[in-house]
């Protein structure tokens, strides 16, 4: 919320757009939960008082093994240590870096069968990226994920048998914000939702702080059109109904 930079990154990338598809990659689409799982997770959450613990995954991608025979060039500002040109040299990859066009795709790949045949979650039949620990729920959205349910005790467990299984991730804490949006778990038991952040982007975007923009307090009516306001309707050249030369 406070739009202050947490850490830098530096990543090693592979340039994803020599990659031919049937040679270095086959398929590239990755599911991730729908927004509908999620608020449903946060609505039992709300219900019944779960407990909740949000998962980061640590450089999430290269986690998982290289699926294909890759090679890249030697990035600029590495010492390779090879006698002669280092143009003349390749790098063989063994993890799945960042960039690749099936790099999404084969972390999930990795992921999803760490989590139902280690850690002893099982797939929801729904969503792709709901999973299910007993009465804890799980959703995930590429390498940010929810776990939640009513035994803060069970959430420990799963999260060591994941490290067990050896994910390197981090715990985020209490769910507070995720995707960008800001999560605020009252008192009361009820949740709110803001994107505050988006919601300044987008008045800034279009104008609205303008000092010329004049606001009203009631919105007009979306089923009464504005006065002064013609509309004349034309039949489609492309319409079934009748020839047209």
């Amino acid at each position: 919320m406070t739009r202050q930079i947490k850490k830098y990154k530096a990543r090693l990338c592979l340039d994803g757009s020599r990659m031919i598809h049937g040679k270095h990659y086959d398929q590239s689409y990755v599911p991730v939960a729908l927004w509908n799982s999620i608020r449903i997770l946060l609505t039992l959450t709300a219900i019944n008082g779960w407990h909740t613990k949000q998962l980061d995954y640590v450089a999430a991608f290269p986690q998982a093994p290289v699926r294909r025979e890759l090679y890249m060039r030697i990035p600029p500002g590495i010492d390779a240590r090879v006698k002669g040109n280092p143009r003349d040299f390749v790098l063989k990859l063994h993890w799945n870096i960042y960039s690749q066009k099936q790099a999404g795709r084969v972390w999930n790949k990795y992921l999803v069968n760490k989590l139902i045949r280690e850690v002893g979650f099982t797939q929801s039949k729904i969503d792709k990226c709901v999973f299910y620990h007993g009465n804890v729920m799980y959703a995930l959205y590429t390498d940010d994920s929810i776990l939640a349910g009513p035994n803060p005790n069970k959430i420990e467990r799963i999260i060591s048998k994941m490290k067990r299984a050896k994910l390197d991730i981090t715990i985020e804490g209490d769910l507070d914000d995720f995707l960008g949006v800001n999560i605020e778990r009252r008192k009361d038991g009820l949740m709110k939702l803001l994107q505050q952040h988006l919601m300044e982007q987008m008045t800034k975007d279009l104008h609205l702080t303008d000092e010329k923009v004049k606001m009203k307090s009631t919105p007009a009516s979306s089923s009464t059109p504005a006065s002064g306001l013609s509309l004349r309707v034309r039949r489609s050249p492309l319409s079934h109904s009748r020839p047209h030369v």
